[in-house]
């Protein structure tokens, strides 16, 4: 192995443990959120935490990444983690007032949707082509970790510790993962003169911005197959998250254990994965067979009873780690090949994922408010995969 090879191994590690660290946090204060509007403010206030985390971010967090030159991609994403500390910590002694809340919940999600490109920039940069796959699968799949941990661990320390300490807890985890990046060392990205000169009126989102293939805005993203896939994988597992509480408890009649342990079954399917894109850098399967184990999962979950929802969530957890890397690999190849900025590529992905989040959640929102029942959007879900079946394999095709 050269030095460069075990530099990119290294960095690679390095990339997904600051990315398990940062979910863990992310996914505690998230439910400390949550659980204090509940409890304080009502059922309505979920709502409104879920417009202010969306809404700001979807709207600016574009605008902000591609306007920060490639020679400080490093440095601001390290100075963003300091300030994400810093406001957690503030929101530790003032989350009681509602409006404080509400401006760190928009904030702090405007934030780490502007850094998320610049993280992903640094992964292109740092890890070797042959590892890079293995690591944005470790980084899709570090919110596994969150997913088994978080809803026990996380509703322990509420009820023992207090939101507090909770947030406090998250601001550690925002130093931490500044200092491991420093620690970690990886190069400072080159000054290019085409980087961080975008218009910034750009990053706003419109149906243009997010229809126009990043970084060349001759190009249309539903004549990128590879590129389409994104979106395509995002609707479903939006669809999912919409979908998992109503069928569990109103349908298949899941206690709120129940309903827990299938969620943790998913996660450990996605630590799984994690686990083996830690020492390897081989795939556990490709793509296609990857979403069709993902419909298959979700199919068990919803239809066959016993284990069938354990089993299912846990095939479901591991093929859509899998699915994710690929996609994310994919996405990096393109924008090497077509020379576009990796920081204008994962902008727009960001962006495209809060834009399928909000529409997603607000027509399931809507479906159900009309009465309909779980399993009407379920059909729609199975439908989902199609699309997203088809434009794997017309991207995997384009890809040879």
């Amino acid at each position: 192995m050269t030095v460069e090879t075990s530099r990119s191994a290294s960095l690679k590690r390095s990339f997904i443990g600051i990315a398990v660290v940062s979910q863990i946090g992310n996914w505690l204060t998230f439910l400390a959120v949550i659980v204090h509007a509940q409890l304080a403010y009502g059922a309505a206030a979920s709502t409104v935490v879920f417009v202010a985390q969306t809404v700001p971010a979807l709207i600016g967090a574009r605008a902000i990444s591609d306007r920060i030159p490639a020679h400080w991609v490093r440095s601001s994403w390290i100075a963003g983690q300091l300030l994400l500390a810093l406001l957690t910590t503030v929101l530790a002694f003032t989350y009681e007032s509602f409006v404080i809340l509400l401006g760190y919940v928009a904030l702090s999600m405007l934030l780490r949707a502007a850094l998320n490109p610049l993280f992903m920039t640094l992964i292109t940069d740092n890890v070797a082509e042959e590892q890079r796959t293995a690591t944005m699968t470790g980084v899709g799949a570090a919110g596994s970790i969150a997913v088994v941990l978080s809803p026990a661990l996380g509703g322990m320390l509420l009820t023992t510790i207090g939101p507090m300490y909770l947030f406090l807890i998250d601001a550690l985890t925002f130093g931490v993962s500044a200092v491991w990046m420093v620690l970690a060392k990886p190069r400072a990205i080159a000054a290019d003169g085409q980087r961080g000169q975008n218009p910034w009126w750009q990053g706003l989102p419109s149906l243009r911005s997010l229809s126009t293939a990043p970084g060349m805005s001759n190009l249309r993203t539903w004549s990128v197959p590879v590129l389409m896939t994104w979106p395509a994988m995002l609707l479903v597992g939006a669809l999912l998250n919409a979908l998992e509480a109503p069928l569990s408890f109103d349908a298949l009649g899941f206690t709120e254990s129940e309903f827990g342990l299938a969620l943790a079954c998913f996660g450990a399917g996605g630590l799984v994965v994690l686990a083996v894109t830690v020492f390897s850098d081989q795939q556990l399967f490709g793509p296609l067979i990857a979403v069709m184990a993902y419909a298959v999962g979700l199919t068990m979950w919803m239809f066959i009873p016993g284990v069938g929802p354990l089993v299912g969530f846990f095939v479901a957890g591991v093929a859509s780690a899998v699915l994710s890397g690929w996609i994310r690999a994919s996405l990096d190849r393109w924008a090497s090949v077509s020379r576009v900025d990796p920081k204008d590529l994962w902008g727009w992905a960001t962006q495209t994922t809060l834009f399928v989040n909000l529409v997603s959640y607000g027509a399931a929102a809507a479906l159900f408010a009309f009465g309909a029942h779980p399993y009407v959007l379920a059909a729609i879900l199975v439908l989902a995969f199609v699309p997203l079946f088809l434009v794997v394999q017309a991207a995997q095709r384009g890809g040879r």
